[in-house]
């Protein structure tokens, strides 16, 4: 056998631990001989202890990870290996032969989305999974011997299973272990046949969590619309939603004019015979109250709206993007063909690097503090940029104008995008993704008109795709959404209110992200494409808005007149 050490656990209700390495070459008297099979000793183990692989490393080598960094330093990845580590898409290609140690917080990092509003996102830790537990464990140690895996598990977790783990009063004791030659070969044929089962820990959950639980429930609906379901009380998931996020979805789902339902279309069928009074608010607010005090029989039916419903459910991108692409094409907007490149470049990253990729251009430095100073200047020079190509309109526009000035320049001078902080890899994307949106255009019959560079047009598409995500200044500088409650106090009423878009228990603070063109300058009045929690310097949470565009609020009762309606008018 080889030489090296390992530590096996048994299950959780065993009072012990079986610890054996392989017979060395010189014994001490003291220890007893079993031929070739190695020995055995066995150890009063905690049963909280964290679950440990098959094979560890030595006492000494162990005890480093727990040290502080300065006086052991742990071995650090070859400049080659944090490449391919960059270029691998999975875990279990990341395999680093100068680590043998792994340390799991078995905890995973992702962005969730607020209960409030899918467009705000917070960054949540989620426990992981067994397989994923499994693969963190397998990821270093596979070419140098003397892996070891530490995970941090709690003593007491959420689930009942943590708690099942000390032997109970009237548990039978665990039968003794033969120190022989059979008695050797049985305890490591049980030690291999549990190690599964120990390694993966009954404590841990068995699946990871879905991202339907997760992440925005739009998309997924419009999925299942278009794939024929009417009604989601007959479809089994298994891990259903929370009812308050479908409803929220729904609700959104129907203000962004994708679904409609029976009640809905006799409406809209009436108004079309000219039975409408005039009165667009009060017969929308009566309406709605009357929907909601009628008693249905059965599920709601609801389906797809041709053609934006439809487009939505077979675009793969966000519902407001596709939303953004119909509106341009109506005759009130005519700017289809500049809004092809806006939905281009929302579907891809921001085409301006980061400013850590700014300050990589130049040339490295060694110590800390030249390295920040290189930071702090990167950030100057990347502001200092996007006020050059910067649009009065909004980061959207500010967008379409780098693109254009990227095809204008990219053959004259080779080193432009560079110079100007461009991401050049995401620039060249671009045209391929719109003719990728130009035939589906052309599929639903949509014209492609452009307004000739009017960026009023383009802005006032922009608010009526993305009018659910606006908000207002307050006096003390922060952003709050435009909600059914706080709409009247600025003359507007949501007139297509079903009570499912009613205002959450408290309205989350926003701020405009530092790295936007309008940070200088904050408008009023703005749409955001989305937004991500933070912490300021108070230590508040705060959803910093990214993607921001500048409107008017006299352009929402104009743009969005079936989901606003101005209280003059009313």
């Amino acid at each position: 056998s080889t030489a090296g050490g390992g530590l096996g656990f048994f299950s959780f209700l065993d009072p012990f631990s079986l610890a054996f390495r392989s017979r060395p070459s010189r014994r001490s008297p003291s220890r007893p001989r079993f031929g070739s099979a190695p020995y055995f000793l066995l150890l009063s183990a905690d049963p909280f202890l964290p679950v440990l692989p098959s094979s560890l490393a030595s006492a000494s080598a162990s005890r480093r990870v727990f040290l502080t960094a300065s006086l052991l330093p742990p071995p650090l990845p070859s400049e080659a290996d944090v490449e391919r580590l960059q270029k691998v898409e999975e875990l279990k290609d990341a395999v680093f032969p100068q680590i043998t140690t792994v340390v799991d917080c078995m905890y995973t990092r992702r962005f969730v989305s607020h209960p409030s509003h899918p467009d705000l996102s917070v960054s949540a830790l989620i426990p992981i999974d067994r397989g994923s537990a499994l693969l963190r464990a397998n990821a270093a140690g596979n070419v140098r011997p003397g892996a070891a895996c530490y995970r941090l598990l709690p003593r007491h977790g959420q689930s009942v299973s943590w708690l099942l783990s000390p032997r109970e009063d009237n548990e039978e004791e665990a039968p003794e272990v033969q120190l022989g030659i059979g008695g050797a070969v049985g305890a490591r044929g049980h030690a291999q046949a549990e190690e599964a089962k120990v390694t993966t820990d009954s404590r841990l959950p068995l699946f990871p969590v879905p991202d339907l639980l997760l992440q925005p429930l739009l998309p997924s609906l419009l999925l299942l619309f278009s794939l024929g379901f009417s009604s989601l009380s007959s479809l089994p998931l298994l891990a259903p939603p929370q009812p308050s996020a479908v409803r929220l979805a729904m609700a959104q789902l129907r203000a962004l004019q994708a679904i409609t339902r029976e009640d809905d279309r006799e409406e809209t069928e009436r108004r079309s015979q000219g039975e409408d009074t005039g009165d667009r608010c009060g017969e929308a607010a009566r309406s709605g109250v009357d929907r909601r005090r009628r008693k249905r029989n059965g599920p709601v039916l609801w389906t797809l709206t041709e053609p934006l419903g439809r487009m939505m459910g077979e675009i793969t991108m966000k519902p407001q993007i596709v939303r953004l692409l119909y509106v341009s094409s109506q005759e009130t907007a005519s700017c289809s063909v500049e809004c092809l490149t806006l939905a281009a470049l929302l579907s891809l990253p921001s085409p301006f690097l980061s400013p850590e990729a700014v300050a990589a251009l130049s040339p490295a430095s060694s110590s800390l503090s030249a390295a920040s100073a290189a930071l702090r200047r990167a950030k100057q020079r990347l502001r200092l940029v996007k006020q050059i190509l910067g649009v009065v309109g909004g980061d959207l526009l500010t967008r379409y104008n780098a693109f254009q000035q990227w095809q204008l320049h990219r053959e004259s001078l080779g080193n432009w995008a560079k110079n100007h902080c461009l991401n050049e890899d995401v620039l060249v994307k671009v045209p391929a993704v719109v003719a990728y949106l130009r035939r589906c255009m052309q599929t639903f019959n949509l014209p492609l008109v452009s307004c000739g560079g009017d960026g009023l047009q383009v802005q006032k598409a922009i608010c009526a795709s993305f009018f659910l995500n606006c908000a207002f200044r307050e006096e003390n500088g922060l952003y709050s959404l435009l909600t059914p409650a706080n709409a009247a106090s600025h003359g507007l009423l949501v007139s297509s209110m079903d009570g499912d878009l009613s205002d959450p228990p408290s309205l989350p603070r926003l701020a405009l992200h530092p790295s936007s063109v309008l940070a200088n300058a904050p408008p009023p009045w703005l749409v955001f494409v989305s937004a991500q929690r933070k912490r300021d310097a108070d230590g508040n949470a705060v959803f910093l808005m990214q993607d921001v565009t500048a409107i008017d609020p006299e352009w929402l009762p104009e743009v969005a007149g079936h989901h606003f309606c101005s209280l003059r008018e009313a």
